[in-house]
């Protein structure tokens, strides 16, 4: 599987450091300079997407086809495709969390932000390997173009819901309820839980979505 994650990270380079300049300096200096943190919050979620770019590049060149004759077994194909969307993510929280450090050292009266960064970092991550876990099967199954197309739609249908959410529900009452029940709850038990239930979860979507795409990926003829 280190062959395989090494091969797209070097098919992928000559795209990434294109990008690096935006996501490595433009974000977070914006980031910095307006006081949006959210700007960096975005860096795991552009990073872990790359997985689906390098399954592109797999169908255009034909790699499938000669890797399929290989000693190297689907789990490992597969799996590396999940492995890069991890670490990608992985890379984004922690440049995230760099942000939030080099914030509060610019501006010191940012200095709480710093847990706001990682906590946001973390919740982005997730999202993000929760949307792969959707995606990398549609990609091997029908191609990275419906799978991409499944993304916008998406997001389009989350920002969407919550736009009528608002409009439909009165959000101060929702907010004033939400408020009192978190309140009821110890601030140490609920982040806790909720810190573990966030990994389970995820956990058991990328693994649900390794064994479905292991299956499509041995049964696919090319």
């Amino acid at each position: 599987m280190t062959g395989m994650l090494l091969k797209d990270w070097y098919c992928l380079w000559d795209m990434l450091k294109r990008i690096v300049l935006l996501l490595g300096v433009v974000y977070p200096f914006l980031a910095i300079t307006t006081d949006m943190p959210y700007l960096a919050l975005m860096m795991p979620l552009l990073l872990a997407y790359y997985s689906l770019s390098s399954i592109a590049m797999d169908d255009k060149c034909q790699w499938s086809r000669y890797a399929r004759t290989l000693p190297v077994p689907v789990q490992a194909q597969v799996g590396a495709k999940y492995l890069f969307a991890v670490l990608s993510s992985g890379i984004g929280l922690v440049w995230c969390l760099v942000t939030g450090v080099l914030h509060c050292l610019v501006k010191p009266h940012t200095v709480d932000w710093v847990g706001d960064y990682l906590l946001s970092g973390i919740v982005c991550c997730g999202f993000a390997l929760l949307t792969m876990a959707v995606l990398l099967p549609i990609a091997f199954k029908k191609g990275v173009e419906k799978a991409r197309n499944l993304m916008i739609v998406m997001w389009l249908a989350l920002f969407g819901g919550f736009y009528l959410l608002a409009k439909l529900v009165p959000t101060a009452a929702m907010a004033r309820t939400l408020t009192e029940r978190l309140d009821s709850i110890p601030a140490g038990y609920a982040a806790v839980l909720g810190g573990i239930g966030g990994v389970v979860l995820v956990a058991a979507a990328l693994w649900g979505s390794y064994r479905l795409s292991c299956k499509i990926y041995a049964q696919k003829e090319f």
